[in-house]
């Protein structure tokens, strides 16, 4: 049962940390006119996250070769993703906003890259494709979601809203990756049995 609440939490993670994807083009205007930036601005503040995940991805191999926990690096960057998530809420500076959304690409990229390979080394042997779709579909249905959160939060709230949502998610996530047993994420002693 207990790896059940891995594979359930990776999922959720996994389309957790990519509300923002959503978000920000369902907030452009909204976005725009707080950083006082025009549609070129905008696009570089878009695309930004990506190049963090680029960066992210070459960085997260030394950090989980590093850390003989990673259940510490996966709660890590996902409560710093929560924190730079709640700086560029409150930030109307536009440099400051293109280092938060490189940041939040940076810190999002150690879910989805030790994701696949939890499943390789863990999930049920029977299941690993089925597993491994779901843990794949959280990007999209992520963005998705991200993009509905925010034309709700538009219409109710204030284009913060849905990162304020995305950010008290992550906290609890954090936690449960805290709670996972070396059992579960220790790689190299997964290999050698």
């Amino acid at each position: 049962m207990k790896i059940y609440l891995h594979v359930g939490l990776f999922i959720f993670g996994n389309i957790l940390i990519q509300i923002d994807h959503g978000a920000l083009p369902a907030c452009f205007a909204q976005v725009q006119k707080a950083l006082e930036i025009d549609e070129f601005q905008f696009g570089i503040l878009g695309s930004t996250v990506y190049i963090g995940n680029v960066v992210g991805a070459a960085a997260s191999a030394y950090f989980f070769q590093a850390s003989n926990k990673v259940q510490y690096t996966l709660a890590g960057s996902t409560m710093l993703n929560a924190v730079v998530l709640y700086a560029f809420c409150l930030n109307t500076n536009f440099y400051l906003a293109i280092i938060h959304r490189f940041l939040t690409g940076f810190l999002q990229i150690f879910i989805c890259i030790f994701g696949p390979v939890w499943v390789d080394r863990f999930a049920p042997e029977s299941q690993k494709s089925v597993v491994l779709t779901l843990l794949l579909l959280g990007p999209p249905l992520g963005i998705v979601g991200g993009y509905g959160l925010a034309y709700a939060c538009i219409k109710h709230s204030t284009w913060r809203t849905a990162y304020y949502i995305q950010l008290i998610l992550a906290i609890p996530t954090a936690f449960g990756f805290l709670a996972f047993s070396s059992d579960y994420t220790d790689v190299q002693k997964a290999i050698r049995h």
